[in-house]
């Protein structure tokens, strides 16, 4: 830790325009080693096209992002007047985002390229040294990346890359980093959460997400089967905004469960799942068969790729609507009103994200109305790798924001200094009138004849 703390106090006085210099170099690395990138993810489930198009393409896009945007966001700003007291005339306020110092990036393993990249690129650029904990499966790619970035010309004693053990964790929280930003399920989030308050460490949490699937009346229900369909095949299943739970209105679930089928065809009718995934959701599975639930389509091995699948006719308490599932499975509902669909968000422990399909206007007025970190219309999961686009979740899917403006915001802390002018000073008078700054409360923040008789009373007060 005092060499990477050495190494972050040495990048901290670089430029901004020296860091997007090798931040630009990188991102020519980056797209330049695409086979090798694919071919270090071993992910079981993974395909190439997806590492490409859910991997690299959005990393070199954030990266970019921040090429072009960072000196903007992380500059100094001096505040207007605007708002000044009257009892501090010409006080100048500047607002400086520094480094929090060193930042621990815990990284997932269903993404473990674009996710903690962004992250690590975030934190890179406003000032920070980093120690990446990558996921499971995760650690060649991670040192790969870090790898691609030393060549690009970062420190290497700037960035770390620890084992993918969860012991990893409490050994760095035990040095005392300065803040966390942490990828993966609720769980895990707490355990990582209760380590790093026991020193008060801060953080980011994107945690797990149970997202709902929103169709309106007036929705394209081909558009919406076709996004359902690539929601839950993506990543075989593992992504956490996939759609899990599907709000259709009333009468209208067999046009979609038939739409449905058609797209998943399209798509070569199956896709392979992770089997650490697909145990523990198999028992969930059968439970909730068991307990009454229906499939209405799909299917699912142990053994063998699985049929996407969508489970209706479940009572309140089926163990699936309970489980935090990584395959490619969503629940199906059908409503009659729109306060059904806010009264299932307000009751939904998860707010991560969610997609509405219907007419624009509409549309955009239930997005209002959710309690989700991230919204989407008609469409869903891909639009989010926008380089603009800050994520994160509210309730138990985590707090913060990573990515996007907010996202780099966040791997800074605020300092704020100020400068007052002049040498009137009232506060520091030994003999300070009380009768003076009632005067001057009354005059500044009263109405009518409270601020006229305070104004009066304040310049006697001068006066004598």
């Amino acid at each position: 830790m005092p060499q990477l703390r050495h190494a972050q106090q040495e990048w901290n006085r670089r430029s901004i325009a020296e860091k997007a210099r090798i931040f630009q170099r990188f991102r020519h690395l980056l797209v330049s080693s695409q086979q090798e990138i694919i071919d270090t993810i071993t992910i079981p489930q993974r395909q190439s096209l997806e590492t490409l198009t859910a991997e690299i393409l959005p990393l070199a896009e954030a990266c970019q992002f921040l090429e072009r945007m960072a000196g903007r966001v992380l500059s100094p700003k001096k505040l207007s007047g605007r708002g000044q007291p009257l009892w501090m005339p010409g006080a100048k306020v500047w607002e400086l985002r520094q480094p929090h110092g060193i930042v621990l990036i815990v990284g997932p393993s269903n993404y473990p390229l674009f996710l903690p990249g962004v992250q690590v690129l975030q934190g890179l650029m406003a000032g920070n040294g980093i120690i990446l904990k990558p996921g499971r499966l995760a650690q060649p790619v991670s040192d790969l990346l870090k790898r691609l970035l030393v060549e690009a010309g970062l420190p290497k004693d700037l960035m770390h890359v620890t084992g993918e053990s969860h012991a990893e964790v409490a050994e760095v929280l035990a040095q005392r980093p300065d803040f966390v930003v942490m990828t993966g399920s609720v769980a895990g989030g707490q355990a990582v959460l209760k380590l790093a308050s026991e020193q008060l460490i801060p953080g980011t949490f994107e945690l797990s997400g149970r997202d709902a699937m929103y169709l309106l009346p007036d929705a394209s229900f081909q558009l919406a089967a076709q996004c359902l369909a690539f929601g839950l095949m993506i990543n075989g299943g593992a992504t956490c905004m996939a759609p899990r739970k599907v709000f259709c209105p009333h009468g209208r679930l067999n046009e979609l469960v038939n739409l449905f089928q058609q797209e998943v065809n399209l798509r070569g009718g199956s896709c392979a799942v992770d089997r650490v995934h697909a145990e523990p959701a198999i028992q969930i599975l059968e439970q909730t068969v068991a307990g009454g639930g229906q499939v209405l389509t799909g299917s699912w091995s142990l053994e063998k790729n699985w049929q996407p699948v969508l489970l209706g006719n479940l009572a309140a308490d089926a163990a699936v609507l309970h489980s935090d599932l990584f395959v490619p499975v969503a629940t199906v509902f059908e409503y009659q009103s729109i306060e059904e669909l806010l009264a299932e968000d307000r009751k939904s422990d998860h707010a991560l994200s969610a997609s509405i399909f219907g007419g624009a206007e509409k549309a955009m007025h239930l997005a209002r109305q959710l309690s989700t970190g991230c919204v989407v219309i008609n469409d869903l999961i891909a639009p989010t790798a926008d380089p603009r686009v800050a994520f994160g979740g509210n309730r138990w899917s985590g707090y913060g924001r990573t990515r996007g403006i907010a996202g780099l915001m966040e791997m800074t802390t605020l300092q704020v200094i100020v400068s007052p002018q002049g040498r009137w000073k009232p506060h520091l008078g030994v003999k300070v009138s009380e009768n003076l700054l009632s005067g001057l409360a009354r005059w500044c923040h009263g109405a009518g004849a409270t601020a006229r008789e305070g104004l009066w009373q304040l310049l006697k007060n001068l006066w004598s």
